[in-house]
């Protein structure tokens, strides 16, 4: 029995050392493609508040992660292009598409490609898009655009009918955080801190993506702010709207998108020679 444990001891030691980890190919494209929100740091999940949970339990992805793998797939020979796919990723905060962007900027100063593809993009996918010099979108694909908003629940009728006493001490006119225990709406003095906060998030958006789009100044801003107008205009096609303002480069399907990006690195067992980024993180020294 000892002998047969010592074999089988043998055997997995060198399955496990027969050169069978993770390879990165030549002329490879590194495919960054994360699934979940964006965080700071990830934190460990309870385990309690999982199985007590309804829905799925929330996917994190480290943002430090990335830009590390974006870095190193520019200083990286083997790393020939960078695939963004941000279809999976749920919420992004406008800093840390720029911590990704100017990761993504650092990476084209190699004088490497970045392409971006998806069937879709929501407003804080495509801030980290349109870094990309290339933006693919399916043809019946959208361009959603929903702006910056706040809003607040106010609950001053629900403890006077509860017969709640609430003592509060400001001083100041813009004491926001205690007027939903006074108020049943937004007061002028808290709606005006709330607008400028938002109108400064959508100008410096709007700033970004003209930039890094090189639109016509204005350009952009005409977009959004005649958006139903000129979806009108193009039947309702809003993929086509968006190429037409130069917010997508082309309309591909999915399958185009492979073979488009086939052309450039080649192609390996159906599909085009890649690297995941999460793979490509396994082979970095540590």
């Amino acid at each position: 029995l000892l002998f047969l444990l010592l074999v089988l001891v043998l055997i997995v030691f060198i399955l496990v050392n027969s050169g069978g980890g993770i390879q990165v190919p030549e002329n490879a494209a590194l495919v960054i493609n994360p699934r979940g929100v964006l965080v700071d740091k990830v934190h460990l999940a309870d385990p309690i508040e999982q199985l007590l949970s309804a829905g799925r339990p929330i996917r994190e992805v480290a943002v430090k992660s990335l830009v590390q793998a974006i870095a190193a797939g520019a200083a990286d020979e083997r790393i020939t292009l960078l695939v963004l796919n941000l279809e999976e990723l749920e919420s992004v905060s406008p800093g840390q598409a720029d911590a990704l962007g100017e990761a993504l900027t650092q990476f084209q100063t190699t004088g490497k490609e970045i392409i971006a593809a998806a069937s879709f993009y929501t407003q804080g996918q495509y801030q980290i898009a349109s870094y990309a010099d290339a933006i693919y979108m399916h043809p019946l694909g959208q361009l959603l655009l929903s702006g910056y908003g706040t809003n607040r629940l106010y609950y001053n009728e629900l403890l006077d009918k509860l017969n709640v006493n609430i003592h509060i001490f400001r001083v100041g006119k813009y004491k926001e955080f205690v007027e939903p225990y006074t108020r049943n709406d937004m007061s002028d003095e808290a709606r005006l801190a709330n607008q400028t906060l938002v109108d400064a998030l959508w100008q410096y958006y709007t700033q970004r993506i003209d930039e890094n789009r090189q639109l016509e100044l204005g350009q952009f801003t005409h977009y959004t702010q005649h958006f139903g107008e000129l979806l009108s205009n193009t039947g309702g096609d809003m993929a086509a709207l968006s190429v037409e303002f130069h917010l997508v480069d082309e309309l591909l399907t999915p399958d185009e998108t492979r073979a488009r990006i086939a052309d450039k690195v080649g192609s390996s067992n159906g599909d085009y020679n890649r690297i995941d980024y999460r793979d490509y993180l396994e082979t970095l020294p540590g």
